[in-house]
């Protein structure tokens, strides 16, 4: 697929704003009225071969923003103490990463919470009958 340098251009003015009408000012160096920009960027985006950059480009952008998401959620589980901290984070990646629904992450919640109560509640009636 070969483009042109300026739809290359475009391509990358557009992934940065998404406003057609500003990316083709800026890769053409085009002064013109508004109209005349908006004409132009709609026939672009219209181009198949721009069209299938511009999609691919931006699935590599949502991957890599997603990694990166993940990357530091993962940071921050490693570096926090705080049991409701790491289960929220939990929550995050499963959510970002299409494993649980809302309904199962809140469903997972209550029974984790839920079993952690239980946990410090033997934990305390067992300190008791030592005492």
């Amino acid at each position: 697929m070969s483009l042109l340098p300026r739809q290359s251009k475009f391509i990358d003015e557009y992934l940065k704003s998404l406003n057609a009408s500003e990316a083709y000012r800026k890769a053409y160096k085009v002064a013109k009225e508004h109209d005349y920009c908006d004409a132009k960027a709609c026939r672009l985006m219209k181009n198949p071969n721009v069209k299938s950059v511009i999609e691919s480009r931006k699935k590599e952008l949502a991957e890599i923003s997603k990694e990166d998401i993940n990357i530091r959620l993962e940071k921050l589980y490693k570096n926090t103490t705080k049991d409701q901290t790491k289960l929220k984070v939990l929550e995050m990646q499963a959510k970002l990463n299409n494993l649980l629904t809302d309904k199962e992450i809140h469903q997972q919640t209550n029974i984790i919470d839920y079993s952690k109560l239980i946990e410090s509640m033997n934990n305390k009636s067992s300190a008791k009958r030592i005492t």
